[in-house]
């Protein structure tokens, strides 16, 4: 009988062993011989290819016959986020690569896909209203419900991937119900016509900290992204006034005060009003006070409505920048009436072609407005309307040449206090063909205090140009003392 050394038998064994490993190695486990043989899981990706607007969100559509998890991946985060429910929200211009990979199961090997998205300019018109904190820390969004019944909203704080019910309880005799709601960034959004409910009262929007505001505000008439995107109809009145507007109130001394509204202008981000079809008292006081706005959102209306414009950037001191022309042609009462009253910062206004006017449409309406300089050559209208023009420039300290008057024919109150404690004025075109005169009092308040005060800082020649034949009296309600005369035909 053969014998074999102790040694022998230990060697052996550790060549076996090894020999095992270096069989698994060529030939392949039993685990990897099955996968070998698996299909690969399907994975369509819908849509493949897609083009979206920087500010946009979507839920992909991932459709597999695999068990396996999916996992997302963006090439650049910086452009465009993506999370592992397959969850989109694009943040700037870019062109991103997504990555889809669906994991292997005992059935179908694992499998990924490539497509495309190009991110274009932001759209306002597609996204929801939006509150972001400037800071990028939490903000308390508080809504204040006026009305004498709840109102609802829904709000989002993950770009739109869920939204939740809001129920603002209902208010009462000068009383209001209460709520509110905290994030970084809070989309809103909302299937009521109007915010004021039956001429009962209002929905203020207030923020904690200072806070942008973007997106469209006809998302908060419609909820569906389809719809509030073309929206641009208002069917009821008061839609949206004192919507996002601050406070003032008196003490016992009677001294006010200005509680503002800390909402402001995103540096990239547009907030928009598309509304070509107003209602009356729409946009009444919608940003009454709000001290941190600096540009006004544009506004396309070509028909206006009675107090449609109403007080809308009263007191907005830090407001420099409005759209170059408000294209009405045809006023309604009250209208435009103390829009920019308080406007310290505003340098510039807006054209006004309208050549129809109507009762206290552009009263107050740049009402001291200190640093306004830049007004249109000429007022077009040639037949005024009762206080159409009244204090409309008054106190405007910076304004050195008045828009020409052309029209010929004075009304009751048209230009009364109409440039009044301009300081600067040293320019004026009136071509009436009335003659001012204190005793007919009809005229004479037509013209009342109209340049009381005006051109009172200029230290050279100041001139006043009247129709030839016209008489004036010398005074704040005519043609005050100091002042060169210049007739034309």
């Amino acid at each position: 009988m053969k014998k074999f050394h102790p040694i022998f038998l230990f060697l052996t064994a550790i060549l076996l062993c090894g020999c095992s490993g270096l069989i698994d190695a060529v030939l392949g486990t039993n685990d990897d011989m099955a996968a070998s043989t698996r299909p690969k899981a399907d994975l369509f990706v819908d849509p493949s290819n897609l083009e979206l607007p920087a500010g946009s969100s979507m839920l992909l559509n991932v459709t597999t016959n695999s068990q396996g998890s999916l996992t997302f991946t963006s090439s650049d985060p910086s452009i465009l986020t993506i999370d592992n429910d397959g969850f989109i929200h694009s943040i700037k211009k870019g062109k991103v690569s997504i990555t889809v990979s669906v994991n292997s199961t005992e059935s179908y090997a694992a499998n990924s896909a490539n497509f495309n998205i190009n991110v274009t300019d932001y759209d306002p018109y597609n996204i929801p209203v939006t509150l972001e904190s400037e800071s990028g820390e939490e903000i308390k969004i508080t809504f204040q419900n006026y009305n004498y019944h709840d109102m609802s909203i829904k709000y989002s704080l993950d770009y739109g991937k869920s939204w939740s019910d809001l129920i603002i309880p209902k208010g009462g005799e000068g009383d209001f119900g209460i709520t509110s709601i905290s994030g970084s960034i809070i989309q809103l959004k909302g299937d009521n016509p109007s915010y004021h409910y039956e001429n009962e009262g209002y929905l203020r929007i207030r923020c904690s900290n200072k806070t942008y505001l973007y997106g469209n505000i006809m998302s908060l008439i419609n909820s569906d992204p389809q719809v509030y995107k073309t929206l641009n109809t208002l069917s009821e009145p008061y839609t949206f006034a004192q919507m996002f507007s601050g406070d003032s109130y008196y003490d016992n001394m009677q001294t006010r005060y200005y509680i503002s509204n800390p909402i402001t202008n995103h540096p990239e981000k547009k907030f928009v009003l598309p509304a070509m079809i107003l209602t009356e008292h729409c946009y009444d006081r919608m940003f009454y006070i709000c001290q941190d706005l600096t540009e006004a959102p544009y506004l396309p209306a070509i028909e206006v409505k009675p107090y449609c414009y109403y007080e809308m950037f009263e007191g907005c001191n830090q407001l420099r920048k409005v759209q170059k022309e408000l294209p009405a042609m045809k006023m309604e009462y009250a209208c435009y009436r103390e829009m920019f009253d308080g406007c310290t910062e505003l340098e510039t206004a807006p054209n006004l072609p309208a050549t129809t006017l109507a009762p206290y449409c552009y009263r107050y309406m740049f009402n001291s407005c200190k640093k306004l300089r830049d007004v249109q050559k000429v007022l077009p209208a040639m037949i005024l309307a009762d206080h159409c023009y009244s204090w409309m420039f008054a106190g405007c300290d910076e304004l050195e040449k008045a828009p020409e008057l052309p029209a010929s024919d004075l009304v009751y109150g048209c230009y009364q206090h109409m440039f009044s404690y301009s300081k600067k004025l040293r320019y004026v075109k009136c071509m009436v063909n009335n003659s001012i005169n204190s005793s007919q009092y009809g005229t004479a308040y037509a013209t009342g205090y109209w340049l009381e005060g005006a051109g009172e800082l200029v230290t050279g020649e100041k001139i006043f140009v009247k129709k030839k034949g016209v008489e004036w009296e010398r005074n704040g309600s005519g043609i005050p003392p100091g002042w060169t005369i210049v007739e034309e035909e």
